[in-house]
């Protein structure tokens, strides 16, 4: 799996998913229910980074949540992605 459907699974609980066909339900299931609503774009200072995320995966998570954001300006995206990173 690679972007939004790694993110998807790497999120999944342990021992949630009992075989393909649970798999490919679940991931329809997540997948067609984002395409319904759009985020709002204040959400973006919400998106953090995760602990022992490295800032690469931080960079692909954060692109591929404000995918679904409509009407935030650059600047708003400039600032919740640099709000969310982690300084050690």
């Amino acid at each position: 799996l690679i972007g939004a459907a790694r993110v998807w699974f790497d999120e999944l609980p342990p021992e949630s998913i009992d075989g393909y066909k649970d798999m490919k339900a679940a991931l329809l299931s997540y997948f067609m229910q984002q395409k319904k609503y759009v985020k709002d774009p204040v959400e973006i200072h919400n998106i953090k980074q995760r602990e022992r995320e490295t800032l690469e995966d931080f960079m692909e998570r954060f692109k591929i949540e404000t995918e679904r954001m409509k009407g935030a300006p650059e600047c708003m995206r400039i600032s919740g992605f640099m709000y969310g990173i982690n300084n050690p």
